[in-house]
């Protein structure tokens, strides 16, 4: 159509939608007279501002409606450059920046709609000539390449602060904000903290745990018809390490506090999550900031356990793992069986059964080596009788040195000798033990001196001169027991008129001034008082136990209950600790303090 135009009329020039005024242009314009019957009588067309900048394509949308004619062509031109032609009254094209001739300055937009004139001319009978109703409006534009944003980052008091100088350009479409663990793969999308349609005075970061983190700003702009990208130099941040595991501390119940130190800033922390492995992975997660410790039961004594924590910032982005190692207890001491003096409970000596070595805890190079199954400190402490089987081994208390060995069989007075089962050092003379036979030796003069009656313990109590056998009663019931005590003077053996008599014996263990008796009636512990030999406690665990020992400064037992090592209250019962039993490994009570045979130690005194 508008190649078979002859001339052009210029009608009225309309306001349009862009909110500015249109002028009159055209070389071939003239005034036309009233009579002319064609308007453009409605129209609508996409509000471009005032020298607004167009850095990104859009979309320019128009409807025109004539009135009494014929609606002929729009023509858009940019810069006078036609970018789009239509002989549809309603549709759009896109505006682009690329059509412009400058990289950055002003540009024309011109819209030009032909209509009929409707001058019944034969010029427009033929459709000859047109009315031009013609918008315009004054563009910027902005295709100059992507620059980096320069940016500094300051720690405040409860976060990370970024802070942005101004883009010179107007071509801006995104700033992208990362921030990550491994420069490498710092502007990887799962790194993006933020991203905007502007640069932002100020940025507050929601993701810094600790640790060192690196830091970048891509910024991203329009050149026209394309995206074009430009990324900032690295930032490189290490305020703290992050969240660690600082102090592991056993406490009296068995429980494993584990502490760890504090996120550095609170705003960008979500969750402290502390992880471990025992019998499968077990977690507990925090999220209180102030919240750095965890107490954890059920862990065996001196496992090493394997723990992790974890601290999650608050955009879920980041993450600092610290990984230790802790174990419920104190170091101490290794051993298969450990001996104590009952009188001196810090005099301590560890046996290792593989290699049969006798060491003194407080010094290992004090030791001896000799096969040992018992072994009693004597009362003044100068001498330790060991045993095994049917020999006896009188060492040094001080050096272990072997003073001299005795054996049982070749000794005076002895009937129907057996391996020894239970010892007690009398004084620096006697010896009591029971090979199922009570006996007393002289070990100055090696003779057995007194012989009694069958026995499955011996039992003496120093500051009473007290010796208690515990063993058959023979009163025609197979089950019946007896405790019986005598005074012990000078090798004399006094025996005294009051005895405890109960049935289904099993075990029995001496600690202060009490023995401990305990039988499968109701699987039933009696507490016997000494010299008076009165009950003074009585009750029953209610499932199958071992008592391996008792503490005399604590009146505590040691106790292994199905698969828990437990350690109570002699006299009440009361459960002072229960833990995890390791079956391979043996336990000891000294002076209040639960010692495992894997060399640690918890102290339940505290």
């Amino acid at each position: 159509m508008k190649n078979n135009i002859i001339f052009a009329v210029l009608l009225t020039l309309l306001s349009s939608v862009f909110a500015c005024e249109f002028q009159l242009d055209g070389e071939n314009y003239v005034e036309i007279e009233q009579e002319v019957n064609s308007s453009l009588s409605e129209y609508e067309l996409t509000a471009i501002a005032d020298d607004e900048f167009i850095v990104r394509p859009k979309q320019i949308t128009y409807s025109f409606k004539v009135t009494d004619g014929l609606f002929y062509l729009v023509v858009a031109t940019l810069d006078e450059k036609e970018i789009y032609v239509s002989d549809l009254p309603s549709g759009s094209f896109i505006l682009r920046p690329g059509m412009a001739v400058a990289d950055y300055g002003f540009a024309e937009l011109v819209v030009n709609v032909y209509t009929s004139t409707n001058t019944n001319s034969l010029a427009d009978q033929v459709q000859a000539e047109a009315a031009i109703y013609q918008f315009k409006k004054r563009i910027r534009i902005d295709k100059r390449p992507a620059e980096a944003i320069p940016f500094t980052i300051t720690s405040t008091t409860n976060a990370l602060t970024f802070n942005f100088q101004q883009y010179p350009n107007n071509n801006l479409w995104r700033v992208n904000i990362y921030g990550g663990p491994d420069p490498d793969q710092l502007f990887n999308n799962e790194n993006q903290l933020s991203s905007v349609f502007e640069v932002p005075s100020q940025y507050i970061d929601l993701g810094y745990v600790g640790g060192t983190m690196y830091y970048g700003v891509e910024t991203q702009v329009f050149r026209g018809d394309i995206m074009e990208s430009e990324r900032s130099n690295i930032t490189t941040i290490n305020l703290s390490d992050g969240p660690k595991i600082v102090k592991y501390e056993s406490t009296a119940d068995g429980h494993l506090k584990v502490y760890w130190s504090r996120a550095p800033f609170e705003s960008s922390f979500s969750t402290y999550t502390l992880k471990w492995l025992f019998n499968g992975v077990k977690t507990l997660t925090s999220t209180n900031f102030n919240d750095t410790t965890a107490s954890i039961s059920g862990l065996p004594m001196g496992d090493t356990i394997s723990f992790e924590l974890v601290t999650t910032s608050a955009n879920q982005v980041n993450k600092v793992i610290n990984s230790s190692l802790g174990a419920l207890g104190d170091r101490a001491f290794q051993f298969d069986e450990l001996y104590v003096d009952r009188n001196t409970p810090s005099r301590k000596l560890s046996y290792d059964a593989s290699s049969q070595l006798l060491r003194n805890t407080e010094n290992e190079q004090i030791s001896i080596s000799l096969p040992i199954s018992g072994l009693s400190f004597s009362n003044n402490g100068s001498t330790i009788a060991a045993y095994s089987r049917d020999i006896i081994s009188l060492l040094n208390s001080s050096t272990l040195t072997l003073i001299r060995q005795i054996e049982l069989n070749g000794l005076a007075n002895n009937s129907f000798p057996r391996p020894v089962a239970r010892l007690q050092v009398i004084d620096d003379r006697y010896v009591a033990y029971t090979d199922r036979v009570f006996k007393l030796l002289d070990y100055v003069e090696d003779a057995i001196v007194y012989q009694g009656n069958f026995n499955n313990n011996v039992i003496y109590y120093e500051e009473s001169k007290n010796l208690v056998l515990i063993g058959r009663d023979f009163s025609g019931n197979s089950r019946a027991y007896k405790a019986e005590h005598f005074v012990v003077e000078n090798g004399t053996l006094t025996e005294l008129p009051n005895e405890f008599k109960f049935m289904n014996y099993t075990n029995s263990i001496g600690f202060g001034n009490y023995v401990a008796i305990v039988t499968t009636t109701e699987n039933k512990i009696n507490v016997i008082k000494i010299p008076e030999m009165e009950s003074v406690a009585e009750y029953t665990l209610g499932t199958r136990y071992f008592l391996k020992s008792a503490d005399a400064a604590t009146n505590w037992g040691l106790f292994f209950i199905e698969s828990s090592v437990q350690v109570r209250d002699m006299l009440t019962g009361t459960i002072i600790y229960s833990g995890p039993n390791k079956i391979e490994q043996n336990y000891a009570l000294v002076d209040g303090i639960l010692y495992s045979g894997n060399g640690f130690s918890l102290n339940l005194n505290r």
